[in-house]
């Protein structure tokens, strides 16, 4: 009877041990399943997380282009500035020196006008002379028909 009942006590425990086996068992299965999921999802979010290092990469190369080429506008708007300031001191300049021209025409113009001014005067001046030579000559040639008479 002892053996029948350590017999009985052993099946008990061999029993509760499958039980708790088949319970780990379970367990184990539901766990793989759950790794597999796991494991699932990871790829995909490593997928994900490769497809957003593409995209971050193409957009960092987009932003480095942009970049050059901001720097590129950049430079070049400063030359063109810089062109600017010189053609506009190159007017200036030129304003200057039409403005310079301008009063040299002025002068040469208004010196001519003396020049012609002048010449007249000087023409006037000649014919008063020689009227005058003229009206001395003629007192003088009648001054001397008078002496040759007497």
């Amino acid at each position: 009877m002892m053996a029948s009942a350590f017999m009985e006590a052993e099946e008990s425990t061999v029993g509760s041990d499958n039980a708790r086996l088949a319970g780990l068992e379970s367990q184990i299965l539901n766990s793989q399943e759950i790794i597999v999921r796991l494991n699932r999802e990871l790829d995909n979010a490593l997928h994900r997380i490769a497809t957003l290092e593409n995209v971050c990469s193409e957009t960092q190369n987009d932003l480095h282009e942009k970049r050059n080429r901001i720097n590129r506008l950049t430079n070049e708007i400063d030359e063109r500035e810089e062109l600017n300031e010189r053609l506009k001191q190159e007017l200036y300049e030129k304003d200057e020196k039409l403005k310079t021209l301008d009063d040299i025409g002025v002068q040469l113009k208004q010196h001519i006008k003396q020049e012609e001014k002048d010449k007249e005067e000087r023409k006037i001046q000649e014919t008063i002379s020689c009227q005058q030579c003229l009206l001395l000559f003629n007192e003088f040639r009648k001054s001397s028909e008078n002496i040759s008479i007497n």
